[in-house]
Formats: C-alpha cells, structure tokens, sequence
C-alpha cells in the first residue's frame, strides 16, 4: 500500500470518521494547522506556508467552487503530512495542464492527489456505496454525480478515484481467481 493511502487511512481512523463527506477543515485545525480562505490570484488553487514550524497554515482560493477548495485543503494536507518541507508550497492551477503534470511526473504532486483522493473519498467508504448499485463495475455518470454529491468532491475526481477502485477489484478478483483456479 503507498505511504500516502496509509496515511490518509490512518487519519480516518484517528479521526474515527465513519462517513462522508469527511470534514477536511475539522482535521487541519486537529493537526494544528491554521486554515482559512483568502483572495488569491485565479492561478493559485493552494498554498501550504510552513516558513514558522510552529504555526504551519493551509490558504485556498476564496474563489473556487466549495469542492475545489475541500480538494485544494486535503492537496496541501497530504503535502504537510507526507513532504517534510520548510518554507511555501504553491500549487498553481496552471501547474496541472503540463505535459509534466498530466503524465504524473511530479512524484509529490501525484502523492499530494492520491492523498487528498484517499481521503476524501475514501475507498472503503465507496465500496460500501457501491452495494446500492447493480454493478458498479459498469458505473454510469448518474452514479459518479450522486457519489460526488454526497461525498462533497466534484464530479471529475469521483471520476477518477471509482476508475482506480475500479481498476483495483479487477486486478484483486483476476489474482484470486487465478489463485484459487484448479488449473494455476
């Protein structure tokens, strides 16, 4: 399991949080972290400013829809808890439509996903979700925009994060099937 899938995994438990949507600005403030809104420039989605160790703190873009701001907070989250770095981080909007980017060549910005992904939408939480649907293997956009309303995120992420749930029960049920097949 990534270091980042367990580390959002282990702030679930800590936080005893059992359903979504997760309250991403109740665990920054547990992790003493100020958090607040601010009027940044449209390119800045985030920043994690952590120039005094002491008094580290998320900004968001005041601007963005309320489940751009909850992604941006969980991004600059994973980047606190995951990237022991000093000083400021600012993720970019722009930073995102790269080639770089696009392909996941940003090992950190790609952890900083996978972490605020985990986390807000978190696997075990979706797969209990997808017991009310017929089979969410042939999910529909019905399906992705009544997940992405409960659990606050928007509709692009849902997206991606049921592909990856998707892509991960594939490959566990071919290993047991191959597993447990009387002809392996």
């Amino acid at each position: 399991m990534n270091k980042e899938i367990l580390k959002a995994k282990n702030i679930l438990e800590k936080f005893n949080i059992i359903t979504p949507p997760v309250n991403i600005e109740s665990i920054i403030k547990n992790c003493n972290i100020s958090y607040s809104e601010s009027e940044l420039t449209d390119d800045i989605s985030g920043v994690l400013d952590q120039r005094d160790k002491d008094k580290p703190f998320i900004l968001v873009n005041k601007d963005q829809h309320p489940n751009r701001k909850r992604f941006s907070a969980a991004h600059e989250l994973g980047h606190y808890l995951l990237h022991s770095q000093s000083g400021m981080h600012i993720d970019k909007k722009s930073f995102y439509r790269n080639s770089r980017s696009s392909e996941g060549l940003y090992e950190i910005e790609v952890e900083a996903n996978k972490f605020a992904a985990e986390l807000l939408m978190p696997t075990k939480f979706l797969i209990e979700e997808f017991k009310e649907y017929e089979d969410f293997l042939d999910s529909t956009e019905d399906m992705i925009v009544e997940l992405a309303k409960k659990f606050e995120v928007s509709t692009t992420a849902m997206s991606f994060k049921v592909q990856s749930v998707r892509s991960e029960e594939r490959r566990v049920g071919k290993e047991c099937r191959s597993r447990w097949s009387p002809y392996h």
